[in-house]
């Protein structure tokens, strides 16, 4: 497993039992953990915290999609990392081509997450 001690990372999720798992495993693994339940106040968390190391993006959100969340992100950091996970990871279309980005299917298993997050943040 990588070593993840140090990063700060940045969740946006509207499933708050989501958010608390990844709470518990990132404090566990050293990260800081900013969070938000929609897609507005996750751009302005990045904006908050420009020091961010990575976005883990849901790209179904109650307010917005995860397809304009990314363009928002990217407007304020071009090279943020992104770890895009969805039930529906056809919707990303040109997404996918994008520098430092990844995709996670729903459901994800913890070791394949720590993995992206550490390929992302050159951890390995």
């Amino acid at each position: 497993m990588p070593d993840l001690t140090n990063l700060k990372v940045l969740v946006i999720e509207d499933n708050e039992d989501l958010v608390r798992f990844h709470l518990r495993w990132m404090e566990k693994s050293g990260i800081t953990v900013l969070y938000s339940l929609n897609g507005n106040d996750g751009v302005e968390q990045l904006r908050s915290n420009p020091d961010t190391d990575l976005v883990v993006l849901d790209m179904n959100l109650p307010d917005t999609s995860g397809d304009k969340v990314f363009v928002e992100l990217r407007s304020l950091k071009n090279d943020i990392p992104i770890i895009f996970y969805s039930g529906y990871s056809n919707r990303l279309g040109s997404i996918k081509e994008q520098p430092n980005i990844r995709i996670l299917s729903k459901p994800f298993f913890l070791p394949a997450l720590k993995d992206m997050v550490g390929e992302l943040t050159n951890r390995k």
